[in-house]
């Protein structure tokens, strides 16, 4: 059997103190077939720099320039037009994975013939500081539950590349673009995601993130309901359950993120 290939998209915008960590996240796999394709979009800083430079170490590593600032969704998009791999993961420049996410996401995928892997979430704050809180992931997910609660962290995901055909092409911010392709292959091309119950991911939270971004994330989600074809009655009741569910993730990460404070 050949050894997959994966493809992982990592857009970049102003993250020169975050990206190297989670550059050198993927260097550090146990799985060794991939490519790193980094989309500069319209970094200012030394974003770009940082990520030649360990292009340079790792023949590996592709970096991607646009001087303009687009979307994240069109960078998303830019990187699988150049992806060649039969898989594809995103990984956010501020985030990490711990070592053996590819190789355990497949795996799992190959133990039970799925092309759509998701992973739980531990988290760390701004500067990189453990917050004692973890995301739970269920066995599995389906459309009817992806539209009560956006449980697949972007940066969680494995997923076969053709699944993404005709996704990610929002070029509006009041979109969330990762939501709306989850939605979109789940409802007409996958029945269900695998989740993995185990950590492989940690996200890093914003001084903003836990406050007015969850408000404005919020009306993105509404938005993006409607984006998707439900009707207003319909993205009204998901939205609900939506909110319920949210309230209880971020009040548990809330908590954790308080207490680190204070310690």
């Amino acid at each position: 059997m050949d050894t997959p290939f994966i493809s992982i998209i990592m857009p970049a915008f102003n993250s020169e103190q975050y990206i190297e960590h989670a550059m050198r996240s993927v260097m550090a796999q146990s799985f060794r077939n991939w490519e790193l394709l980094v989309v500069d979009n319209g970094s200012t800083d030394r974003s770009r720099s940082i990520a030649m430079h360990l292009a340079e170490q790792d023949p590996r590593i592709r970096v991607l320039t646009e001087n303009r600032l687009h979307s994240v969704a069109v960078a998303r998009r830019w990187g699988l037009d150049n992806a060649k791999g039969e898989w594809v993961a995103f990984l956010d420049s501020d985030d990490t994975w711990s070592p053996e996410k590819l190789a355990i996401q497949l795996e799992t995928a190959q133990q039970q013939n799925c092309s759509f892997v998701f992973t739980a979430s531990a988290f760390m704050d701004h500067s990189g500081c453990s917050l004692d809180y973890i995301l739970n992931v269920p066995d599995q997910i389906t459309y009817p539950e992806i539209l009560k609660q956006d449980i697949i962290s972007c940066s969680s995901v494995l997923i076969r590349r053709e699944l993404l055909q005709d996704c990610f092409h929002e070029t509006s911010n009041d979109l969330s673009d990762d939501f709306s392709a989850w939605i979109r292959v789940l409802q007409s091309k996958c029945h269900h995601a695998v989740g993995i119950d185990l950590p492989l991911l940690t996200y890093r939270i914003s001084r903003t993130s836990l406050s007015k971004n969850k408000f404005r994330s919020a009306l993105c989600t509404f938005r993006t309901y409607r984006h998707c074809g439900l009707s207003f009655a319909k993205a009204l009741w998901y939205w609900f359950h939506y909110i319920i569910r949210s309230l209880r993730k971020y009040s548990g990460l809330y908590i954790a993120k308080i207490y680190r404070t204070n310690k």
